[in-house]
């Protein structure tokens, strides 16, 4: 109704119409049978309609009084409790399921706009066609979020404490695709939101998005998706290899800072020996004359007492470096190894 606007046609108006009193019927029959079980409520709907000033209210705005709204202050039998729980518990899968579905239409359709729409207006077509979708996520977002409301109210007189740890609070930054279908994030940085990693309701798992079931973009009004690559599974062969290209790249930075340490402790050993091998070597002269013997030999002298301090020098820089690589890379090379518990050499997927 409120997209409708003030230029609605006869043909909208009389279909609005005809849901409207349909869905007033429904309601009726409803309300009848929920004085029955909650014979209360009779008398809360008469001081509501009292405090209305009679009139009756818009079909959409009618108040249904759930149990999750009313046992508070009206008494309902636990039972009633017990069944709105498990409707609102599936109905919170089945709106996260929709979202995902409708998150992942909007990335196909994003790709496609990108590669297929040229001008104007095939442009302002699919601007109008993500828009529509959008609109869809946003409410398949608020109707999950009034359901988790619901349940958060149900939660404490039946004593359910878990349930919060799968369905969490949907945040705006949770409405995200699947890092296989993101562009915009590197590689090394990419992060499944929680939305895809809550277990389905499904009884078939192949039929659920969840599972791995990708919406198929068939046209630009059509949301069957379901003859596409299954989107988590290959979601999750691309994790994986972006897991083991990781363990890979800690692997041989392990291997690269075990390579340095070796080679400057050989230099540093290497440049130790040719200082000794100079202290060692005894000073001749070729020089005939005595005076030019002693006058080499000095020079000579000097010369390799030049080349042991500077072997010196080489080989405690060497050591330092070894030392410093050794005090900073300490607890880098172990985490190297142990990635938060596990066998870096072992594969992720077998621990």
């Amino acid at each position: 109704m409120a997209e409708l606007g003030c230029h609605a046609t006869s043909l909208q108006q009389a279909k609005i119409l005809e849901r409207s009193n349909a869905l007033r019927r429904r309601i009726d029959a409803w309300i009848e049978i929920q004085h029955l079980y909650i014979p209360q409520l009779a008398s809360v709907r008469a001081a509501a309609d009292q405090e209305g000033g009679g009139k009756p209210p818009a079909v959409h705005d009618i108040e249904l009084y759930l149990p999750s709204r009313i046992h508070a202050f009206v008494h309902c039998d636990i039972i009633l409790l017990q069944y709105e729980w498990e409707l609102r518990y599936a109905q919170a899968h089945g709106s996260l399921n929709d979202l995902r579905g409708l998150l992942l239409m909007e990335s196909m359709m994003f790709k496609s706009k990108e590669r297929h729409s040229r001008g104007q207006h095939q442009q302002t077509r699919s601007v109008k066609l993500l828009k529509r979708v959008r609109s869809r996520i946003d409410a398949a977002a608020a109707k999950y979020r009034l359901i988790r409301s619901s349940l958060q109210s149900l939660a404490r007189p039946l004593h359910q404490f878990k349930w919060s740890d799968i369905l969490r609070v949907l945040e705006d930054d949770d409405m995200s695709t699947l890092t296989s279908l993101d562009n915009d994030t590197s590689e090394g940085r990419k992060k499944l939101k929680w939305i895809w990693t809550v277990q389905g309701t499904g009884a078939n798992a192949d039929e659920s998005t969840q599972s791995g079931a990708l919406f198929q973009y068939l046209s630009v009004t059509q949301d069957n998706i379901d003859n596409f690559p299954l989107a988590l599974r290959v979601e999750w062969c691309k994790a994986r290899a972006r897991a083991h290209r990781w363990q890979e790249e800690c692997l041989l930075l392990h291997e690269e800072m075990r390579r340095v340490l070796a080679t400057f402790a050989w230099q540093s050993e290497n440049w130790t020996t040719i200082a000794r091998r100079l202290e060692a070597t005894e000073l001749t002269s070729s020089q005939s004359f005595p005076a030019l013997v002693q006058a080499d030999i000095t020079t000579q002298a000097v010369v390799q007492e030049g080349k042991i301090a500077y072997a010196y020098r080489q080989a405690a820089i060497r050591y330092d470096m070894l030392k410093e690589c050794k005090l900073r890379w300490e607890k880098c090379q172990t985490e190297l190894l142990t990635l938060e518990g596990f066998n870096a050499e072992v594969m992720v997927e077998c621990h």
